[in-house]
């Protein structure tokens, strides 16, 4: 594929202002010839304006009384325009752009289909920031979502023990757009078949997340207080309801028993572990493991050279870079100074594992290399052995707890080039055999504080 055939990259700004940008969308939107954005707020607008000269605002396409079918397809061919023109397109829409946005797919496939490069990088959405500001876990007891419309038309069926979200609430029956807002006027409809499931007296929260500072919606009332029409208007076009579980959910004694668990309470309905009864004695057994904490046998340490690491974050960050690594991967490495051929040949790969293992020491390994090290470095050997000693005397007196001594001596080996830990050391030294004509082993022991 040619580097300068079009391209397109599909990003999303997340619900806060400019706030919830990645790092590397905000590189797209610097490095692309042209930026399409369909943003939720003015803020926003003019920064990508600020970054991009070359951007247009999506919601042009937009009108009141104009079905949103015509308007995506408006978006998706605006899009491709520009791709078939042979430029790199940023498109940009609010909070996720895969989530709730039908053009970002459809430019995505049609692209792809005429032998285009697209993609979609992942971004915040208002689920997302559902979960942070309601304090929702979706695996606890689990969660379904629905929009709002189809789970009427479809009278789509609810288990009440998980979690219950549902989408564009304030705009239900209405496939058009209206800049003003929604008149919401078929709400009575979805609170019908929401007391069927529930019964009147179940809790819906009305949440919206906050765009600018300040605090999110979080309104909580009785499914029936959603017909009081001073309740009633505080759902808008952008409301989303959350229904917590009505009851908890028991465990199935035949799939018990083939998973072999010998007893299974019922599901948790929320996150929370500390609002157990026996919390304080694990609390407790924590605070006592957290003061005797080692580095336990199997860890490994991130770390690499900085050649490996400025490589890799590079790739992470720079559009440039990730396009000259895709179109000619060999030729991009040999350029980066500083990585070893083994180096180059695993990133020759891509595989994830691979790439990720090149990060990870093995802290026994390392011990024996900085052991090796150390007695030829009396330098090296004695500044450890002040470490030791000056970590030592802080936990001691109480400065520092016992816990994170290994944290302390281990922070300065990393930063000698050692990832490892001073037990490992104290390890590699044990295995350590001193000849007649080798280092005085008197020496090696000052390696260790007794």
């Amino acid at each position: 594929m040619e580097e300068d055939k079009g391209r397109l990259v599909v990003i999303g700004s997340g619900i806060k202002a400019v706030s919830h940008f990645t790092l590397e969308a905000q590189q797209h939107i610097r490095n692309a010839d042209i930026v399409l954005y369909a943003a939720a707020d003015p803020v926003t607008d003019i920064w990508i304006q600020k970054q991009n000269k070359n951007s247009f605002d999506l919601y042009q396409y937009y009108a009141d009384d104009k079905s949103r079918i015509i308007t995506y397809s408006q978006m998706i061919e605006r899009t491709m325009q520009e791709v078939r023109a042979g430029k790199y397109v940023c498109a940009l829409f609010y909070g996720h752009p895969g989530v709730f946005v039908t053009p970002s797919h459809n430019a995505i496939a049609i692209a792809r289909s005429e032998g285009y490069h697209a993609v979609m990088l992942p971004a915040i959405s208002a689920e997302d920031c559902l979960y942070a500001d309601l304090g929702v876990d979706p695996s606890v007891p689990g969660l379904q979502i629905y929009e709002a419309t189809d789970f009427l038309l479809r009278r789509r069926h609810i288990d009440t023990s998980a979690n219950f979200v549902l989408w564009q609430v304030g705009c239900i029956g209405d496939l058009g757009f209206k800049f003003g807002g929604y008149q919401n006027d078929k709400l009575d409809v979805l609170l019908d078949y929401l007391e069927e499931i529930y019964g009147p007296d179940h809790i819906a929260i009305n949440y919206v997340a906050n765009m600018f500072s300040g605090e999110p919606t979080i309104d909580r009332h009785r499914i029936a207080d959603y017909r009081d029409p001073e309740v009633k208007r505080t759902v808008s076009g952008i409301s989303t309801f959350f229904l917590p579980a009505k009851q908890g959910a028991i465990a199935d004694d035949t799939m018990r028993e083939r998973l072999g668990f010998v007893r299974v309470n019922e599901a948790r309905r929320d996150p929370l572990i500390c609002n157990r009864e026996d919390y304080t004695v694990l609390a407790e057994v924590a605070r006592r493991n957290n003061h005797n904490h080692a580095v336990p046998p199997g860890y490994k340490f991130s770390f690499a050279s900085e050649a490996l690491y400025e490589t890799l974050l590079e790739l992470a960050l720079d559009p440039r870079a990730q396009d000259r690594f895709r179109l000619e991967p060999r030729a991009y490495l040999e350029q980066r100074e500083g990585l070893t051929e083994d180096q180059r040949r695993q990133l020759l790969l891509k595989h994830h594992g691979v790439t990720r293992m090149m990060f990870k020491r093995d802290p026994e390994k390392e011990a024996v290399r900085f052991v090796g090290d150390a007695l030829l470095r009396p330098d090296l050997a004695a500044a450890y052995h002040d470490l030791q000693d000056a970590a030592a005397a802080e936990v001691e007196r109480g400065a520092v707890a016992l816990g994170d001594y290994e944290g302390v001596v281990g922070n300065w080996l990393q930063q000698q080039g050692y990832a490892t830990t001073p037990a490992a050391i104290t390890r590699a030294l044990d295995n350590v055999i001193v000849g007649e004509d080798d280092v005085d082993a008197s020496d090696s022991a000052e390696l260790v504080t007794a």
